[in-house]
């Protein structure tokens, strides 16, 4: 201990050396973004080149989406499937802020926006006025977007605009069991001047979720990046309810009280690895199930197993399947053992029924392996009528895809009853099936703390002030022997 003194005041009584500081630092400011939060009062600039700020993540938040259903009159002379309206959520653009009502979609690559200028855009719509926004910004690129299994286009200019969501200048306070609040400057979309585009498309503009986004077209992937979400994540929870249908931003899957909740009934498939929307390959096949004991006479269930060469899109857009015409005819010859079926002029299957309920039991399987499967429940991709002569008519919103061979697209109406996560950087959708309690937000907030972003965050908190606490030691401990060595002297 004596020499260790005498080592330590040796050391001490050595003059010291001063040297420079350099404080130079090159950042390239060149793509700015700047986000804020509120009510949490958090709010900075960043370059995407420098390297991320450190900041426990927020976990998730979402946009409550509502869908109403279209009130026209089916006609049995053409029976054409009345659509719903798509399920829509609120966001706000611009400076001032200009609400919009957008659907949120899984098969668009880049978020759009109808124009003042578009002539062709529905008038009941909002429009985005650029030159009325003193934070919009014409990029001077034309861009067109079009999907290959819907008849029609959107062209426009790529622009930069304010973005918000479940944003309130006035709020003061934060509760947990509500959706925090983003403000995010700058979000690259379209700016629509020219339009048409499938009928049932009714909003004031769409929010690309592709996951081909490039960075600045990826809200998901911005949010994550900035940290204000725990992970590239967005989920969809659809029901019949508009008070309880949502879109979370964010990975809720891991939350303790899902978890909970729905034992570990999570299954998931991964995107194909040359992918241009979320979709996957169905590797074991599909199995169609009937399980109508009404017609059949017995109480068992008749099912068929079959294999495709084609892949699954989800396609958040749409209501209805559309299956290519190789699996479009099995799947009609299936139902047809025990209903009598056509094709209307529009692609869809439409039987004939004895009760309003004779396809509540039968379903559609789709195994992407043994363990892994997507379940389709055809009670809720059918709308029953009564046509003239009082005939029970069932019409399934099923079309054969005539132009777009190889994949199924799954819309909208797969995913009701569903939790259906989509993630970006584990290329994975992940899906909790036929959810019959509520997510309850507030017991889901309360858990999370424990999903497993926040988790790590909390590590290195630890791992930083154990590193604290050490240094502070340390610095004691070196004052100690420096007011021994003082004393010795």
């Amino acid at each position: 201990m004596i020499l260790l003194l005498d080592i330590t005041c040796l050391y001490y009584s050595q003059p010291l050396e001063k040297k420079s500081l350099n404080t130079t630092k090159n950042i390239n400011n060149s793509e700015l973004i700047s986000i804020s939060v509120r009510p949490r009062s958090i709010s900075w600039s960043r370059s995407i080149s420098t390297s991320r700020p450190f900041r426990i993540s927020s976990g998730t938040t979402y946009v409550p989406l509502s869908n109403g259903i279209s009130s026209n009159v089916f006609t049995v002379q053409n029976m054409t499937k009345i659509k719903d309206i798509n399920y829509i959520g609120t966001i706000f653009i611009g400076t001032p802020k200009k609400r919009m009502t957008v659907i949120f979609d899984t098969a668009m690559n880049t978020s759009w926006f109808s124009s003042i200028e578009c002539q062709a855009c529905d008038p009941n719509t909002e429009k985005y006025n650029l030159s009325a926004s003193s934070t919009g910004l014409d990029l001077n690129e034309k861009m067109n977007l079009s999907k290959p299994y819907l008849p029609g286009f959107v062209k426009g200019n790529l622009s930069f605009e304010n973005f918000a969501m479940n944003y309130d200048e006035g709020r003061s306070k934060f509760y947990k069991t509500e959706p925090f609040g983003i403000k995010m400057n700058k979000m690259k979309f379209v700016n629509v001047i020219n339009k048409e585009y499938y009928g049932e498309r009714i909003s004031d503009g769409v929010i690309g979720l592709n996951i081909n986004n490039d960075y600045y077209s990826s809200l998901i992937q911005i949010l994550s990046y900035l940290q204000y979400i725990n992970y590239p994540t967005f989920s969809f929870y659809l029901l019949e309810d508009k008070n309880i249908s949502r879109i979370y931003f964010g990975d809720i899957t891991c939350n303790y009280y899902l978890k909970d909740l729905f034992r570990d009934n999570i299954k998931y498939c991964y995107i194909k690895s040359n992918a241009l929307f979320w979709e996957c390959l169905p590797s074991y096949g599909i199995k169609l199930i009937n399980n109508n004991s009404l017609l059949n006479n017995t109480e068992g269930m008749k099912d068929t197993i079959f294999k495709t060469n084609c892949s699954i899109i989800f396609d958040s857009s749409i209501s209805y399947i559309i299956i290519p015409e190789n699996d479009f005819i099995t799947i009609l010859d299936f139902i047809n053992l025990e209903h009598n079926c056509t094709i209307n002029e529009n692609g869809q299957i439409i039987c004939q029924c004895l009760t309003q309920n004779e396809f509540d039991n039968d379903k559609i399987e789709i195994y992407f392996d043994l363990n892994n499967k997507f379940e389709i429940n055809l009670k809720n991709i059918i709308e029953y009528k009564i046509t003239n002569n009082s005939e029970n008519i069932a019409i399934l919103d099923i079309n054969i895809g005539t132009s777009f061979n190889d994949s199924w697209v799954l819309g909208y109406g797969a995913f009701k009853g569903n939790l259906i996560s989509f993630s970006i950087d584990d290329r994975k959708i992940s899906f909790i099936q036929n959810i019959k309690e509520i997510i309850d937000n507030e017991k889901l907030y309360k858990s999370e703390w424990f999903n497993k972003s926040n988790i790590k965050a909390f590590l290195i908190v630890l791992i930083i002030g154990l590193v604290i606490f050490v240094i502070i030691a340390l610095i004691f401990f070196f004052a100690f022997y420096e007011i021994v060595c003082w004393s010795r002297f």
